[in-house]
């Protein structure tokens, strides 16, 4: 087997909300309230390694990453400047119950509250676990979301995959 990265071990979820006078400066602002805005982040899909220890960024008393480290990263978001309307972000991790099997990452941004967006979320989770024949397993979400006025907001919800 060629391992091109070394297997995540650890799984640190986050989210962030930011404004700005453009959609790149809110995105950037979203990130660096998530507290990742000195990273480079590697968009990859959603399989958690067996026994990944999973944390959630508020739990962290410091993230010992160096500026510009390449970080594979499952992420969503959504950059809106319609005043009045709210915005969401959000993913969920869900867990088997069986130490051998891969946990996996749902994410969602629209439009609509953040009820909305963990629905959504746990339903497409539930239904990749079904066609696993997963029916036992614990969810953790992180998620934002804000109410958009003048300017351009981003909200952004993130899972680190860490060596």
């Amino acid at each position: 087997m060629i391992a091109m990265w070394n297997l995540p071990k650890e799984i640190i979820l986050t989210s962030g909300i930011g404004e700005g006078n453009t959609p790149l400066n809110s995105f950037d602002r979203a990130l660096l309230d998530a507290s990742v805005g000195d990273l480079n982040l590697i968009k990859v899909t959603s399989v958690v390694p067996p026994r990944a220890k999973v944390t959630k960024m508020e739990d962290i008393t410091h993230l010992k990453i160096a500026n510009g480290t390449l970080v594979p990263t499952v992420y969503t978001y959504i950059t809106n400047n319609n005043s009045n309307e709210r915005i969401t972000a959000g993913l969920i991790l869900g867990i088997p119950q069986s130490e051998d099997r891969s946990g996996l990452i749902f994410e969602s941004s629209k439009v609509g509250s953040l009820t909305e967006t963990k629905d959504e979320c746990i339903k497409m989770l539930t239904e990749a676990f079904e066609t696993r024949g997963i029916n036992n397993f614990s969810v953790i979400f992180v998620g934002k979301e804000v109410e958009v006025k003048e300017r351009f907001y981003t909200v952004v919800a993130l899972a680190l995959m860490l060596p």
